[in-house]
């Protein structure tokens, strides 16, 4: 099996009729859109940046837990 080169992909485009040489400038520059959109939609986000101002300083996460825990432990103990 020949392995691809851009040398060789260049000698095969150039072979192509004009039409079908815009087309497939095309097709690469929408697939280098579509895969670039993707490396920036799935880089990780700094979450403590982000919710940073959303969460009070003076919330308590352990009493808000201990509230979380007791509603499940009453809807187990109604379902049973």
């Amino acid at each position: 099996m020949e392995t691809v080169s851009l040398e060789n992909v260049t000698h095969l485009a150039e072979k192509l009729p004009v039409e079908e040489q815009l087309v497939l400038v095309e097709k690469l520059a929408q697939n280098l859109r579509r895969v670039h959109a993707n490396q920036t939609e799935r880089r990780p986000q700094n979450l403590y940046g982000i919710w940073r101002t959303s969460i009070p300083k003076d919330f308590d996460i352990d009493a808000a837990l201990s509230e979380i825990r007791g509603e499940y432990n009453t809807e187990i103990e109604e379902n049973s």
